[in-house]
């Protein structure tokens, strides 16, 4: 077995491909950090301080790289920065679970930002509000973003913003995500469950 002329010239330029990933995801964890800050106290002062809805933050709020997979003998095509922001109702009877997650994520040829809730409740609060037809149409965005949503049989449902990352990649494309995901998902989820 030989090597390829690509892999060849990688290999050959591996520091400079490292050095540059390395650099570019380090600035995208700094920018992404001020999310986290912002998300967490946006749940403090909205359902969190609250004391009647029983929300509490929960106690492993996760930041994380993931790069090529777990171990290096089995590379994958997948680079991933991420923060979850877990939250949960601390109630016996029907307590909810809910996620505030949102990082960069190449795998494959997919190249993508995004901002997304999830939730791990028994009787979904989410699946209720993705069968509604006003919360769906209320989801025009420009063909920059996208929406999206993972619900029927699947134990965690998930409703998203996200957006392709490519050359017109901005401080404020990332902003306008965020801001289109607390608009239109987050803080009409959060007001339903004071």
């Amino acid at each position: 077995m030989e090597l390829s002329q690509l892999s060849i010239k990688c290999l050959a330029n591996m520091p400079m491909l490292t050095d540059a990933m390395a650099k570019a995801m380090n600035e995208l964890y700094n920018i992404l950090e001020s999310y986290y800050e912002e998300y967490c106290e946006l749940l403090g002062k909205n359902i969190i301080s609250n004391k009647r809805t029983g929300f509490r933050l929960g106690e492993k709020n996760t930041r994380g790289i993931n790069t090529f997979g777990e171990t290096p003998l089995l590379l994958e095509e997948i680079m991933e920065l991420y923060f979850v922001i877990p939250f949960y109702q601390d109630v016996k009877t029907n307590p909810k679970s809910f996620s505030i997650e949102f990082g960069y994520v190449v795998y494959n040829t997919q190249n993508f930002l995004y901002f997304q809730l999830s939730e791990k409740s028994e009787t979904s609060f989410i699946e209720g509000l993705l069968q509604s037809k006003d919360f769906i149409k209320s989801k025009s965005l420009s063909q920059e973003y996208q929406y999206g949503n993972s619900g029927g049989e699947e134990k965690e449902k998930s409703i998203w913003i996200e957006f392709i990352v490519d050359e017109t990649f901005s401080l404020n494309k990332i902003k306008t995500c965020s801001e289109l995901f607390k608009t239109n998902i987050l803080m009409p989820i959060l007001n339903q469950l004071k």
